[in-house]
């Protein structure tokens, strides 16, 4: 469920768009890190993240899985329906 940000919060500014993006490619900096690369004071990060993250433009920080792992986050269950005298073929085939 997403929460629509309220119309009167202010529009993203091109420092808020950069942070979101650095957070995109590592959401696990420090804000130190984050202001010295936008080059800014640390409590401007501070305070730029509360905000984004009260407006709801931030909603959340997650871990990306990678390799092996990435590949048995998706798992899915289908039900078909096939006739009694074809079972044993589709099960054979599925298989």
């Amino acid at each position: 469920r997403v929460n629509p940000v309220p119309s009167s919060v202010a529009p993203p500014d091109d420092l808020d768009r950069r942070l979101i993006l650095l957070l995109q490619a590592n959401a696990r900096d420090s804000t130190a890190t984050l202001a010295r690369k936008l080059g800014v004071a640390r409590t401007t990060v501070v305070a730029r993240l509360a905000r984004l993250e009260a407006s709801g433009r931030i909603v959340g920080y997650t871990a990306r899985l990678g390799g092996d792992e990435a590949g048995r986050s998706v798992q899915a269950f289908v039900g078909i329906s096939v006739s009694p005298k074809a079972g044993r073929e589709v099960i054979k085939r599925l298989s």
